[in-house]
């Protein structure tokens, strides 16, 4: 059950009981390596999850993700992180729009049942091409002043639409890059997240 609660800033509010079993995302939703892509935010809200035992904020980002900007992680056997060989147009690790679906989504749905409620779905792939909501950690992503209309790089944690971290950036530069070029904004993506203090957003634009 989901419902919208109204906040006191410019960001609206969701709210979903999570009451059938233990609230456990990690092991429920993030197996696998996880992708990485490219969109544009067209919608930011706060998702709230409440359990019996405690509440979990999280900032959702609904985005167009670009076309042929989605990429599965690949790790070799010691780990490390495979070339992603993204100028190749037959890259069996690119991901279609309808790949995506498949590996963060659920039973066809672009988010793990029961997150959203069945009025926002229409919002989202495949209704509305390539539209995909994430969710990221709300003390984490507000220093970064994400704002509608913004290029982004995503980086999931596993197979999922929860979000290890983003990146403003400039919309399609993987389909520009060498293999070497995305493994470096890959690994950075990956090993460090921007922690700037004069990037703090306004306490009263993100309070809800």
């Amino acid at each position: 059950y989901q419902r919208r609660v109204r906040g006191s800033g410019k960001i609206p509010s969701y709210n979903v009981s999570w009451t059938t079993k233990p609230w456990n995302p990690s092991d429920d939703f993030q197996k696998g390596d996880g992708v990485f892509g490219e969109g544009k935010i067209v919608l930011l809200k706060f998702q709230t999850v409440t359990t019996k035992q405690d509440l979990h904020r999280f900032l959702g980002l609904v985005l167009q993700v670009v076309e042929g900007s989605v990429f599965k992680i690949v790790k070799d056997k010691f780990g490390n992180l495979v070339e992603p060989k993204a100028k190749d147009p037959n890259n069996p690790n690119r991901l279609s729009l309808d790949d995506l679906l498949k590996v963060v989504g659920q039973n066809g749905k672009p988010v793990p049942e029961n997150l959203l409620s069945k009025d926002q779905l229409p919002e989202l792939h495949p209704l509305k091409k390539g539209r995909f909501e994430f969710w990221g950690e709300v003390d984490q992503l507000k220093k970064q002043r994400l704002e509608i209309g913004q290029d982004v790089r995503f980086f999931t944690l596993g197979n999922s639409i929860f979000l290890k971290s983003v990146q403003q950036t400039s919309v399609g530069s993987f389909s520009h890059m060498e293999g070497g070029e995305v493994m470096n904004q890959v690994a950075k993506i990956c090993d460090t997240f921007q922690d700037d203090p004069e990037q703090e957003a306004s306490e009263e634009e993100w309070s809800d």
